[in-house]
């Protein structure tokens, strides 16, 4: 007996998911990053809290960050498929969850094992989570 039709899955995978909404919305996500981040924003101060002197060569930390993007953008797009979501407040809902379950949890694990500043993790989870949103209301509103 299979638990799941994997080859209809993966279907669903390719069928139901706009490429195009995907590169959207990790543009946007990335954006927010580069601006949550910039030096006039936060970037100062998370600087400072990382121990970080300077942001030369961080092209390869931009590579890294933008398959990362893209990737958990692809999911969330195939998570709102899944859900049947149908507004811009659902997709928010739906991103939060996400957040909550997924990303903040690990976030949150660098504090008590890493000892990392708790206003680093305030800031970084919350980057994290209105990126998320950003993300799911393109892919949302997207058409198709």
């Amino acid at each position: 007996m299979l638990i799941c039709d994997f080859p209809h899955l993966t279907m669903f995978f390719v069928e139901n998911v706009s490429i195009v909404a995907v590169l959207v919305a990790t543009f946007c996500s990335m954006l927010l990053g580069m601006i949550w981040y910039n030096p006039h924003v936060f970037g100062t101060y998370w600087m400072q809290l990382t121990g970080i002197k300077d942001n030369k060569n961080m092209g390869s930390s931009m590579a890294t960050g933008l398959v990362a993007t893209f990737i958990s953008c692809y999911f969330l797009a195939v998570l709102l498929a899944i859900s049947g979501t149908n507004t811009i407040m659902d997709a928010a809902f739906m991103a939060g969850i996400v957040w909550l379950a997924g990303s903040m949890p690990v976030q949150l694990h660098s504090v008590a094992w890493e000892k990392t500043p708790i206003n680093l993790f305030a800031l970084n989870a919350a980057q994290s989570l209105v990126s998320l949103m950003i993300a799911a209301a393109v892919l949302q509103q997207w058409p198709g």
